[in-house]
């Protein structure tokens, strides 16, 4: 296991202008770290300050016989419910991943609140909140001295701060840059992670990466050791920067996890594996109340008055998500696959797996992906401290199987529902389709006339609009679509001219009155529909500004200004050729459209059906057609039989060049 930090340019120059690569990765229950198919995918740096964990096993829990041994009363009932809460010590497999060497500190979390405009921590309010407490308690208790019925409401400074933040000054208190960032839930843990590209880890994980194979008590062995870590006896109840103490960490080089503050995990405060009640000293169960809606801290706090059992290994606390408090913090993991942890974070929380026809492989995602950083320093016992800046990326997800065997059966396939490619996902803008930063579904569609589905009773699908094209004399000339485009068909012949309608009978009176009726009650239903929906969207509005005001907006990608983001509700493509149609995850309106191909591209020989092609390649601007530097991502889908490929690219914006 060693340190990687970089900082790093988002992706070197390369000497040619196409870099082609293999993406597959291969990645199951029990593989370990994920590789690459061959020697030629390019990896990224990983982001700064990362440990590499090997894949592993490691005992989660503790194991009976020392479990025995601590329930003696010398804990506390309080602490018999923590050491039930681990019965039994299970042996479980851990694939690799990487962790960060230090918990996230304030001057990191600032760089995230700049980028999004998330609500900082209540302990950046410095003495306002208390100020708006004691403001608040004093109306409550006028109102209670005008009304002897009323009942006054209990202060709740999380709820003051996300409703008052943008009005009021902020900033890290002074001197606590390096500190670890705290009063943040498990959602605020989370945004960050979703900025960032990476996630918290499993609570198998932590404990992997602070107790190795082993099973001991504690970090460093299976004695307590108060200089070792950040407690009570070697803080004075202060939180200190991280990395403090030199003695505070593993062989491996990771600070603080024992002592400091509490760890966010995603585990769930649940039974371990196999568990079984315990009996305290009077022979009654011990109940630890799960809650698998709340999660596990782990490590300890400088906080809490027994290090000596809190800084175990095995200690595990429950936590509710929402909480937040002064002695619990967060600590970043990365799975060391190219986008794995980002692409995650999309389809769990982004894609309506409804949009999709075909399982997405995240394990293969594609593109490119980088941190851009700046080296701070400034910390004890820690060379080359470095903070994230700025995440970039350009990844896509590739579906897990073309099933269409050709060309001909691939189109029509396509024909009666697009066939999902796979989902895309880019800090930057896309300059072909004209799209915004963001997330979207692809799905390919082949020339071919759409099927009529009014035939299986279902409504017709429209056909997009086509200005008709006129013949050499001047007349309208038919459009003839072809049913498949790898075959080639003469036009039918010219329909006959259809008879002239007969003449219908006038309306009688009555009939009349009864066609007014019903128009007019049409147009009642369409303005009470109207006015729902107008309704319905000023409370979603009202229901998103709310979210926002209370820190619950989303986070995936940086901050920009819905009002300059304009996405086509209908966008108008030409059955004639093949297109490639981008569908916006969250409303699942098509939004943007390029044309394809499903000739081959000039990539290596495909080893095997499953094998995704994909180049990058570096568009240097064109001054004379006014045309801006971009990158290109190139991307080659093969059919099972390996003879036809979906190949189509996708442009965006040049990358932001420095930090």
């Amino acid at each position: 296991m060693k340190i990687r930090c970089s900082h790093v340019p988002f992706l070197a120059p390369a000497a040619a202008l196409l870099l082609p690569a293999i993406a597959a990765w291969a990645q199951g229950p029990d593989e370990g770290t994920p590789k690459p198919s061959d020697g030629t995918t390019k990896r990224l740096p990983a982001p700064p300050l990362m440990v590499e964990v090997d894949a592993g096993y490691v005992v989660v829990g503790t194991k009976i016989e020392k479990l025995r041994e601590h329930l003696d009363g010398k804990w506390g009932a309080q602490a018999d419910l923590d050491l039930a809460s681990q019965n039994p010590g299970e042996r479980v497999r851990v694939e690799g991943f990487q962790i960060g060497a230090t918990e996230l500190t304030n001057r990191q979390f600032l760089e995230f609140v700049n980028a999004t405009g998330y609500p900082p921590p209540l302990s950046w309010a410095g003495k306002q909140a208390e100020e708006a407490r004691v403001q608040f308690e004093a109306e409550q208790n006028t109102l209670k001295k005008a009304d002897p019925k009323f009942k006054p409401k209990d202060f709740d400074p999380v709820v003051w701060w996300r409703s008052k933040y943008k009005e009021l000054a902020w900033g890290i208190p002074q001197g606590e840059e390096d500190h670890p960032v705290t009063f943040v839930s498990l959602k605020d843990a989370q945004a960050f992670c979703d900025w960032a590209g990476l996630r918290l880890p499993t609570e198998a994980e932590w404990m992997r990466a602070a107790r190795g194979e082993t099973d001991q008590e504690y970090i460093q062995g299976e004695t307590f050791v108060a200089a070792q870590s950040l407690n009570v006896e070697t803080s004075g109840t202060k939180l200190r920067p991280v990395t403090w103490i030199a003695e505070a960490r593993t062989q491996s080089g990771i600070f603080d996890l024992a002592g400091s503050v509490y760890e966010w995990t995603t585990s769930p405060y649940a039974e371990l594996k196999g568990y079984k009640p315990l009996k305290n000293a009077d022979k009654k169960d011990i109940d630890p109340k799960f809650d698998p809606n709340a999660r596990v801290v782990k490590g300890g706090s400088y906080r809490v008055e027994n290090p000596r059992f809190s800084t175990r290994v095995a200690h595990r606390v429950k936590v509710a998500n929402a909480s937040v408090s002064p002695m619990v913090g967060f600590r970043l993991v990365r799975t060391p696959s190219l986008g794995y942890d980002r692409m995650s974070i999309v389809m769990a929380r982004k894609v309506d797996t409804a949009m999709l026809d075909g399982n997405v492989n995240i394990a293969r995602t594609i593109g490119e992906e980088a941190w851009h950083c700046v080296e701070v320093g400034g910390l004890k016992n820690l060379e080359g401290y470095t903070i994230i800046r700025r995440p970039e990326f350009l990844l896509f997800a590739p579906r897990a199987e073309v099933r269409e065997t050709s060309a001909s059966k691939l189109h029509g396939a396509s024909q009666k529902d697009p066939i999902t490619l796979g989902v895309l996902t880019t800090s930057a803008p896309l300059t072909e389709p004209a799209l915004p930063a963001g997330s979207y579904v692809v799905k390919y569609r082949g020339a071919g006339k759409l099927p009529d589905k009014k035939k299986n009773g279902k409504g017709a699908e429209k056909e997009p609009d086509k200005a008709p094209e006129k013949d050499a004399d001047g007349g309208k000339k038919k459009m003839y679509v072809p049913q498949d485009p790898a075959e080639k068909q003469d036009p039918p012949a010219e329909p006959a001219k259809p008879a002239k309608p007969e003449k219908k009978k006038p309306l009688s009176k009555k009939e009349q009155e009864k066609l007014a009726q019903e128009e007019a009650e049409k147009k009642k239903l369409e303005a009470e529909a109207e006015k729902a929906a107008d309704e319905a969207k000023k409370k979603a509005e009202a229901q998103k500004a709310a979210d926002i005001a209370a820190g619950n907006a989303p986070s995936l990608e940086a901050k920009q200004d819905p009002t300059e983001i304009k996405l086509a509700e209908d966008i108008a493509w030409d059955p004639m050729k093949e297109n490639i149609l981008f569908y916006d995850v969250e409303s699942g309106a098509v939004v943007g459209k390029i044309e394809a191909s499903s000739t081959p591209m000039d990539f290596p020989a495909v080893k095997t059906p499953a094998d995704v092609r994909h180049a990058l390649e570096e568009v240097p601007a064109d001054e004379k057609a006014k045309k801006p530097a971009l990158r290109r991502l190139h991307v080659a889908i093969p059919t099972p039989s390996a003879k036809t490929m979906l190949s189509f690219k996708i442009d965006v914006s040049a990358r932001a060049e420095g930090n």
